[in-house]
């Protein structure tokens, strides 16, 4: 999704040393402008939120009965265990305020916008 600069392999290290580089600037630049406690926030609202999302996943595809290869693996209680992550993860968000939500939203936002104008152009 992102620009092809991005890939490039650094030719003695072997790493994407252009996607180091930026993410650096990126983290340097948020940890200038706010605190530390306020990117642990950030971050800890983006790892709930995805874990939420692989929580919504499993629980459709479990209703689905979607298989891949062979038996899926089958959690006791069926449909409890994801929804009962759901419940937790839910609780732990409201904690969060709606500044954070905010920022987390302008971010989802981009990476969303990024993506379709990728799409559209016929870009992988």
């Amino acid at each position: 999704m992102l620009p092809a600069a991005m890939t490039r392999i650094h030719p003695t290290y072997h790493t994407p040393y252009v996607a180091i580089v930026v993410y650096a600037c990126v983290v340097a630049t948020l940890a200038i402008s706010s605190s530390f406690t306020q990117l642990a926030i950030l971050a800890n609202v983006a790892a709930l939120t995805l874990y939420l999302m692989c929580v919504a996943a499993s629980f459709e595809l479990q209703r689905r009965d979607i298989r891949a290869d062979g038996t899926p693996f089958a959690v006791p209680g069926g449909p409890a265990i994801p929804i009962a992550a759901a419940i937790v993860i839910l609780w732990l968000l409201s904690n969060a305020t709606r500044r954070e939500f905010l920022v987390e939203a302008a971010v989802l936002g981009a990476a969303s916008m990024l993506y379709s104008i990728r799409k559209a152009g016929g870009q992988r």
